[in-house]
């Protein structure tokens, strides 16, 4: 084998060993991210999987129709000991209206916050609601009040697509249950804000400027 072939066998060699090496390099690189990864990640997927697991967690997720989101909402409702505020689109279901006049007699307060053109409509229960002393207020302007959310002594709240209606429970609806209180409190504050912008006692900028 004359000197040229020795030199074109050395730099096979010395090229192949480099390859290796980089190889092993990157591979150690490779399992030290996937290791950090595993480190930064697992606390945060625990967390999100204890939440699916555990009934107690600050999140739960139900399904109509093919859970019974209604009979979740009645017994939050029901938990109730000092007050109950809901911001609705509307109220149809009777089950739902009568546990919230009950719980009204039970000295609970209870405030539901209600869209104008729902409440029009003849099956709404806002009627049988005051009847039973329950504070209600219908939303002044025609841009719809759309929320489906109750909040719960201040602890709990409930929000989804789930409107509180007879037909809600064969549709294909959301309904969570929140006990985080940060965003328990924000629900909380946007009710305030409604609940305030929706008494009758007040003349609102917004009319003010329609009759100018």
């Amino acid at each position: 084998m004359n000197s040229l072939n020795y030199r074109k066998l050395g730099r096979i060699v010395f090229y192949t060993i480099v390859l290796i090496i980089l190889g092993i390099l990157g591979g150690l690189m490779v399992v030290s991210f996937i290791g950090k990864m595993q480190r930064d990640f697992e606390p945060a997927v625990s967390q999100v999987l204890q939440g699916v697991k555990n009934p107690s967690a600050q999140l739960e997720v139900y399904f109509s129709p093919t859970e019974d989101v209604q009979s979740k909402l009645i017994s939050e409702l029901q938990k109730a000991k000092e007050t109950i505020d809901c911001s609705l689109y509307g109220i149809t279901q009777e089950d739902i209206a009568n546990t919230l006049i009950e719980k009204d007699k039970s000295g609970v307060r209870v405030r539901i916050g209600l869209d104008k053109m729902q409440a029009a409509g003849k099956s709404d229960k806002h009627n049988e609601l005051i009847k039973g002393g329950v504070e209600v207020r219908i939303k002044k302007l025609s841009a719809l009040e759309h929320n489906k959310y109750c909040v719960i002594d201040g602890r709990v709240a409930t929000e989804g697509s789930y409107n509180f209606s007879k037909n809600a429970r064969l549709q294909d609806n959301s309904f969570v249950i929140i006990r985080d209180k940060g965003i328990v409190d924000k629900f909380g504050k946007q009710f305030e804000y409604i609940w305030a912008r929706d008494n009758p006692l007040i003349v609102t900028e917004w009319y003010i400027k329609r009759i100018k």
